[in-house]
C-alpha cells in the first residue's frame, strides 16, 4: 500500500521515465505521455534522442551520458520537443541503477516542467533588450 501512494505520489507530480542501459526507454508514465505528446506505444523502445530539440549541444549529451554512465547522478534542465513540434523545458534528474558490481543496468529519470520559467526569463530579456533600447536614444 505504501509504495502504491509512493507512485502515485510521484506519477501525478513528476515526469517519469525508465531506459535500461542503453539508454532504450522501458517504463515512462501518463505525465511524460502528455508533456512529449506522444503515446507510450511511441515511446517505448526509443531513445530519448526522439526529443532531441537542437538546443543543445553534442558536448552536453556526451557529458549527461559519461556522468551516468560511470554510475553518477546527472542533474540539470533540458530543452525538448514535442510530437508535433513545440518546445517544453524539463528541470532533470537521472539515476543509474546499480548491479552488485556498481554498474549501470537501467537509468530512472525523473522530471520537472518548468517551460513556463523559461518562458519568464525570455520575456524578461526581451524587456530589458527594449528598455536598454528606448535608454539608448534618450
Amino acid at each position: 500500500m505504501q509504495n502504491q501512494s509512493l507512485q502515485n505520489a510521484l506519477n501525478e507530480a513528476s515526469i517519469i521515465a525508465i531506459t535500461d542501459k542503453e539508454g532504450a526507454i522501458t517504463y515512462c508514465n501518463k505525465k511524460f505521455e502528455e508533456i512529449s505528446k506522444y503515446s507510450a506505444k511511441e515511446l517505448l523502445g526509443q531513445n530519448h534522442r526522439i526529443l532531441k530539440s537542437g538546443f543543445h549541444p553534442a558536448e552536453f549529451y556526451e557529458n549527461l551520458w559519461e556522468t551516468i554512465s560511470l554510475g553518477n547522478i546527472w542533474r540539470g534542465d533540458i530543452k525538448n520537443k514535442a510530437k508535433d513540434g513545440s518546445f517544453y523545458w524539463v528541470k532533470t534528474t537521472i539515476m543509474p541503477v546499480l548491479d552488485e558490481n556498481k554498474q549501470p543496468v537501467r537509468y530512472i529519470a525523473i522530471r520537472t516542467d518548468i517551460t513556463e520559467i523559461y518562458k519568464s526569463r525570455e520575456k524578461i530579456n526581451n524587456q530589458l533588450i527594449q528598455l536598454k533600447e528606448i535608454n539608448k536614444h534618450k
